[in-house]
C-alpha cells in the first residue's frame, strides 16, 4: 500500500470522526478517517480496540487514532508538531507509536489510558525515536537514534529506563514487539564477512531473551530477513528475502530448527505481520499478476487463505466496496485489523485507502457439521 508517511506498516512498521457505514451483520467495518482521506488500522487488543494511522483533516498530515466498537474514531494528537502514529496497543488500553513535537524530529511516545501523550526521548543526545510495541506489563520496544548518529532497538520496561539492545556485530537495530513474557524480536545489522564495514552487511530478524545477546534467526536462503511479531507461546513470524533475492517470504519460526516458509498466494512476495496465539497469522501477499496484493491469513495448518477472496465468497455485498490489501494484526478473539482500498460513494470506484476491522471466526474456527 501507498500512504503518506505511514510507511509500510511497520514499514515503519504507519481517525476517524465518521461513524462505521458498514451493515451491523456485515463481517468488515470501514473504521472511515480524520477527513475523507487514507487510514490505516496497525494494531488491535482482546478488547477489540484499534489503533493506527489516519491522515488529519487540519493539516494533511498524518495523526494516531484509536477506535472503539460504537464510538466515533478519536484523533490521539501529537507531542505539538504535526505528525503522529499509533502502532501498538496492549489489554489495558496503553498505546505507544511516534510522534513529533514542534519543531524536532519524531519520538516515541507512550499514552496510557486518561493521561496526556508522554514522550518517551532517546539514549543520550539522539535526535528521534519510534515506540513500536506494548506488552501487557507495559515493557516497551521500538527504536533510537544514539548520541553517534546510530540507530538501535532498545527495550523500556514499566519500571526503569530506556535501554539499548545492541546489534549482531553491525551498525544498526530494530526491536519490532514484545510478548508478555518478554520475548523481543526484529531486525539487526550483520557486519560484512572478513572484518568488512559494520554498516554494509544484511540485515537478519533477531530474538532477544532476558539478558540477551540477541540470536540470528538466519533467513530463508537470502540476504535480509525480519521479525515482525511474537506471540505469547513464542512463535515468532517475519519475512525473508529468499535465495539470490529474487522474492521475499512470509515465515514462521517455533523455536525449534530453521525458518518456516509459508508461501505466497501465487506472487514472488509475502509478508507476515501478525500472529494470536493460537498460531493464526496475518500479512499480505502478491498474487499470479505480481501487481494485486492481498491482505492474507495462514492457518496453524499452514494453510493459506486470500482474505479478499474469502470475504468476496462469505458477505458478497460487503466485499463489493472493498479490496483488502494488508492484514496487520489478528487478536484471540479473531478479529483481523488492516487497510484496504474502499469504495467511499457506493459508486463501484474504490477511492482511497481505509481501515477496517473484520471478523473472521468462521474462517479460523469452524464450526463443527
Amino acid at each position: 500500500m501507498k500512504m503518506s508517511r505511514f510507511g509500510t506498516v511497520i514499514g515503519a512498521m504507519l481517525v476517524l470522526c465518521a461513524s462505521s457505514t458498514a451493515p451491523a451483520a456485515s463481517l468488515i467495518t470501514e473504521l472511515g478517517a480524520l477527513g475523507d482521506a487514507s487510514s490505516g488500522a496497525i494494531d488491535i487488543n482482546e478488547n477489540g480496540v484499534v489503533v493506527g494511522a489516519a491522515e488529519a483533516k487540519s493539516v494533511k498530515r498524518s495523526h494516531a487514532f484509536r477506535w472503539v466498537a460504537t464510538k466515533p474514531i478519536e484523533d490521539l494528537g501529537t507531542l505539538g508538531g504535526d505528525f503522529s502514529g499509533a502502532f501498538a496497543i496492549n489489554k489495558h488500553g496503553d498505546i505507544v507509536g511516534l510522534a513529533e513535537p514542534k519543531g524536532l524530529k519524531p519520538h516515541a511516545f507512550v499514552l496510557f489510558p486518561g493521561t496526556p501523550m508522554k514522550d518517551l526521548g532517546m539514549i543520550g543526545k539522539g535526535r528521534n525515536s519510534i515506540a513500536t510495541a506494548i506488552n501487557d506489563h507495559a515493557d516497551i520496544v521500538g527504536e533510537t537514534e544514539l548520541s553517534d548518529g546510530s540507530r538501535h532497538a532498545f527495550f523500556y520496561p514499566a519500571t526503569g529506563e530506556m535501554r539499548d539492545l545492541g546489534t549482531l556485530g553491525g551498525s544498526s537495530s530494530y526491536a519490532c514487539d514484545i510478548s508478555n513474557r518478554g520475548v523481543i524480536v526484529g531486525r539487526s545489522r550483520l557486519p560484512l564477512p572478513g572484518g568488512g564495514s559494520r554498516s554494509a552487511g544484511p540485515d537478519h530478524a533477531f530474538l532477544y531473551v532476558g539478558s540477551g545477546p540477541m540470536q540470528d534467526l538466519g533467513t530463508l536462503g537470502g540476504t535480509d530477513s525480519c521479525a515482525m511479531r511474537v506471540n505469547d507461546n513464542g512463535t515468532i513470524v517475519g519475512y525473508s528475502q529468499m535465495i539470490g533475492d529474487v522474492a521475499k517470504h512470509a515465515f514462521r519460526y517455533d523455536g525449534t530448527g530453521l525458518l518456516r516458509d509459508l508461501g505466497t498466494l501465487g506472487g514472488r512476495d509475502s509478508d507476515a505481520i501478525g500472529i494470536n496465539d493460537a498460531d493464526v497469522v496475518v500479512g499480505s501477499s502478491k498474487l499470479k499478476d505480481e501487481k494485486t496484493v492481498h491482505a492474507t491469513l495462514w492457518l496453524p495448518s499452514l494453510a493459506i487463505v486470500d482474505l479478499d477472496a474469502w470475504l468476496d465468497r462469505t458477505d458478497p455485498s460487503a466485499a463489493a466496496r472493498w479490496e483488502l490489501s494488508q492484514a496487520s494484526q489478528i487478536n484471540n478473539a479473531a478479529q483481523v485489523v488492516g487497510v484496504g482500498r474502499y469504495d467511499v460513494d457506493g459508486d463501484g470506484k474504490l477511492d482511497v485507502y481505509r481501515a477496517f476491522i473484520m471478523e473472521v471466526s468462521a474462517l479460523v474456527q469452524p464450526k463443527s457439521k
